[in-house]
């Protein structure tokens, strides 16, 4: 590997680890008119004391388990059987922010539709799960009765996530929080501000590789997506439906659809396409979404995605390798200038405006861009950055293997220390060891090629640069490792095949 590819390489990796801790303190918050939160309405003084101790209830099938909040009528989490049993955190979902709402389960109601109820002198609220809708979906039946003699004016907010801010920023990272509005659109990764946007098509929730998406059928007029502080760091994301006005023993019945399920587009397409906007993997997600469809492709075909990934990175370089050969051309000719260039230098050290003038006359003379080396590496990046997005959040490694790699979407993990180590911990990787082995005979043999070998700053720069990349690597999802892992190898053939060494 190049230097400068290295190098770009490197600032590249720098700045991802360093994005999701730049983004608690710039990422710039939309504005968003504040909704007049009306007497019943959600009163978040009530949500700064902590939530009342709650019993447990499960709801199982063959796919999942849904963690109810007994008392809370909400969902804690759910636990996905077909994923190795991934925990996706809810916390409250559908916890009504009212006051002193109690709920029960009501065993009347077959098991087969979770029901929740609670009642007091004026009202009689039912919250009525229905489970076994095909592709994650769930129904909620949401029900209130006036049970008084006066009419009854209230509102209903319904939280359906908690971003915890106290999380890790590795884990923290990954959460979004979607509000879909008749007029725009709010995508926030780091709360900060609250947010109130009237009448929303539907609010999504996601962490790493699975999501959560609400909308209501029917709504009325009077209806908003929520982001609201609450205590202890936290945003309550959710769903308000405001000004309901019964009259004595009337009911009103409002009809959610819920998706519960991993970020898998073809899953959400079928089901709802508009729903498909909330699986978005950054600036370059266009590019991300053909990478990922073009591996699911190859899994297809072989079966194993570890082996989809070994085809995806022989693609890539195939496809870029026009592009190599022209970085290695260009690096070869400026290798062949360089004597010549250092003459210049030392001539013109004290007039830095003849020095550049004459050595653009020497670029001319023997018909060399300088920046010929430069511009494949800025065209190979976007590609790095999408399949970087993609992989870490890619769903499919999850269940995916291949060789001595139980999950692609962790650590390889080839075995485990009793005692850890600094930097590494316990863990032993093979795959970013042996990554960071082909860097170093990449530069070996770029040094035996051109038999010109770098300056001591450069060689500082290039063993900082590599250390830097087998840190960053040595945590990363494997399937992701193995990727630049081929793509080195194929590097390093590519060296020997065309610099005449064998």
């Amino acid at each position: 590997m190049e230097r400068r590819l290295l190098l770009a390489l490197g600032l590249s990796l720098l700045v991802i680890s360093l994005w999701s801790v730049l983004l608690q303190k710039l990422s710039p918050v939309p504005s968003a008119p504040q909704g007049v939160i009306q007497p019943n309405s959600l009163d978040f003084k009530d949500l700064e004391k902590e939530s009342p101790p709650s019993s447990a209830y499960i709801y199982t099938t063959e796919d999942y388990q849904i963690h109810f909040f007994e008392e809370q009528g909400a969902i804690k989490e759910i636990i996905f059987n077909k994923y190795k049993n991934y925990r996706f955190f809810l916390n409250e979902a559908f916890s009504l922010a009212m006051k002193e709402l109690l709920f029960k389960l009501d065993s009347s109601v077959s098991e087969k539709t979770p029901t929740f109820l609670y009642q007091d002198e004026e009202k009689r609220i039912t919250k009525r799960f229905i489970p076994g809708y095909p592709d994650y979906l769930l129904g909620l039946e949401l029900g209130v009765r006036n049970l008084s003699g006066q009419t009854l004016v209230l509102d209903l907010p319904l939280v359906l996530g908690v971003f915890n801010l106290n999380l890790p920023v590795q884990k923290r990272g990954f959460q979004e929080i979607y509000l879909q509005g008749k007029q725009r659109d709010i995508r926030i990764s780091f709360p900060r501000k609250e947010i109130y946007l009237p009448q929303v098509s539907f609010v999504g929730w996601r962490d790493r590789y699975f999501c959560l998406i609400v909308s209501l059928e029917n709504p009325p007029e009077e209806y908003a997506g929520f982001i609201k502080k609450s205590p202890a760091k936290e945003f309550k994301m959710g769903m308000e439906i405001k000004r309901i006005m019964l009259k004595p023993q009337q009911e009103i019945l409002f009809k959610f659809r819920i998706y519960l399920g991993p970020q898998d587009l073809k899953i959400l397409e079928k089901i709802e396409p508009a729903w498909s906007v909330l699986v978005h993997y950054g600036f370059f997600d266009p590019l991300t979404k053909i990478l990922l469809k073009v591996l699911g492709f190859f899994y297809r075909i072989v079966k194993n995605w570890g082996i989809a990934i070994v085809l995806l990175s022989l693609l890539i370089y195939l496809v870029l390798f026009p592009l190599s050969l022209k970085q290695m051309r260009a690096i070869k000719e400026m290798t062949v200038l360089q004597p010549k260039i250092e003459e210049l230098r030392l001539l013109y050290k004290d007039n830095p405006q003849r020095l550049h003038k004459e050595m653009m006359e020497l670029y001319r003379k023997y018909k060399i861009n300088p920046l010929g080396g430069c511009l494949p590496l800025i065209l190979q990046m976007p590609v790095f950055l999408a399949l970087y997005q993609g992989l870490t959040r890619s769903i499919a490694l999850k269940e995916g293997s291949f060789l001595w790699i139980k999950d692609l979407s962790e650590p390889d993990r080839l075995f485990i220390l009793h005692t850890g180590l600094p930097i590494i911990g316990k863990e032993i990787n093979l795959l970013p060891i042996l990554f960071i082995i082909t860097i170093f005979i990449q530069q070996k043999l770029s040094i035996l090629s051109t038999g010109v070998g770098p300056k001591e700053e450069q060689r500082l720069m290039s063993i900082f640069f590599t250390i830097f990349l087998g840190i960053v690597f040595y945590h990363l999802p494997s399937g992701l490792v193995l990727y630049w892992f081929i793509n080195n190898l194929l590097m390093l053939i590519f060296h020997l095949r065309f610099r005449g060494l064998r």
